[in-house]
């Protein structure tokens, strides 16, 4: 089992459990609650200007499989519909949960700077489970993984001060502490270079997926690769009871939009079905 997945399930449990203590109306599954909307991704902590800059023409974009206009024989089809600008980006930090910093300013040691970098790389994620069979997680979509940082030699990046005094330090990767630039830097010393170009992404306008019928909870998600090389969700949403009959289509619509003041909206809305006769939309 790929660690990805076992993230998935992890959180998968934490979200059922919730679901579970919820309170049920008139034998019908009730929704779990989420403040806020379910967006389970609050500003980071290191945010750039107050305002976004516009996609450039050209910019990274996700893209989704194009399915035959019907769902496959014995499946249904579930058409998950982004609205907002469909836009998410990520930041040099954008750790949910940084270690405490327990350094004394009055030994001379500097603050941790804007542009420490642990963020090196994402990547979108949908996945299901069915409630007739719990115990097993579907992957429904996995993107490309996106590297936002690399390790460079720390003279390519016009770094690095040649000394005869050397430090042995064994430092946490994902620890601020061990990010500071120190005066014993060698030109050879690998530091992560920030590609920006690679920060901000575009979702498909429509993600189709014809599955087997039956009820199902519906989680989608960002997560960040840290520089330790660990993952961790950074933007989460999920919605639960949603139905696919054999031959007919539901459409889930989901909300990805990106504005200024590092604000992420990022949530899904209860499942519709298709009115009879329309055709699902195909992957975009």
């Amino acid at each position: 089992m790929s660690p990805r997945l076992k993230r998935w399930i992890s959180l998968i449990c934490v979200v059922l459990a919730a679901a579970s203590a919820s309170s049920r109306i008139s034998g019908a599954a009730a929704q779990p609650a989420a403040p806020e909307g379910k967006v389970a991704a609050p500003p980071p902590a290191t945010a750039p200007g107050a305002e976004e800059p516009p996609i450039a023409p050209g910019a990274l974009e996700f893209h989704a499989s194009v399915l035959s206009p019907r769902p496959a024989a014995g499946k249904g089809r579930l058409s998950l519909v982004m609205e907002g600008n469909r836009r998410w980006c990520t930041y040099r930090d954008d750790r949910v949960n940084k270690p405490p910093d327990m350094r004394n300013p009055r030994v001379g040691v500097p603050p941790p700077s804007r542009d420490d970098i642990y963020t090196f790389g994402y990547q979108f994620t949908i996945a299901a489970v069915r409630r007739s069979n719990p115990g097993e997680t579907l992957m429904l979509y996995e993107s490309p993984i996106i590297r936002t940082a690399v390790m460079r030699e720390a003279v390519k990046l016009g770094r690095g001060i040649a000394s005869s005094v050397r430090t042995p330090q064994v430092p946490d990767p994902d620890d601020s502490r061990s990010e500071k630039k120190s005066d014993h830097e060698m030109p050879s010393t690998l530091v992560p270079m920030w590609q920006e170009q690679y920060r901000c992404v575009k979702v498909p306008e429509t993600i189709d997926f014809d599955l087997d019928p039956g009820i199902y909870d519906i989680y989608m998600a960002f997560d960040i690769l840290l520089r330790s090389g660990g993952w961790a969700h950074r933007s989460i949403a999920y919605e639960t009871d949603v139905v696919v009959r054999v031959d007919d289509a539901t459409r889930l619509d989901g909300v990805v939009n990106m504005s200024g003041g590092a604000v992420r909206d990022f949530r899904l809305s209860p499942a519709s079905p298709v009115p009879e006769g329309s055709a699902p939309a195909g992957g975009r």
